[in-house]
């Protein structure tokens, strides 16, 4: 994967563990969807991924690191069919 400098800045004040966990959650991000387009948000720490044409629209995930996990939500979450109650 390409490395983005924002995401980089985002995650070097974490444990490398964390840092390690939110390489892996954003290469299989990219991975499912190569086409995406990355938003690091520096000053809230968050990158959130969207699938339109300019850089701020269309989000449909983001990656929060934190200081013991690093949490990926999904924005319209709840709508998405989970058939195994996985989430």
């Amino acid at each position: 994967m390409v490395i983005n400098p924002e995401f980089e800045l985002i995650i070097h004040s974490y444990p490398e563990s964390i840092r390690e966990l939110a390489s892996r959650t954003r290469n299989s991000v990219l991975k499912v969807l190569p086409g995406a387009i990355e938003c690091p948000w520096p000053k809230l720490k968050v990158i959130g991924y969207g699938t339109g044409p300019k850089r701020n629209t269309e989000h449909f995930c983001w990656i929060a690191p934190a200081k013991a996990h690093v949490t990926i939500g999904f924005n319209y979450g709840a709508e998405l069919p989970d058939p195994n109650k996985l989430m």
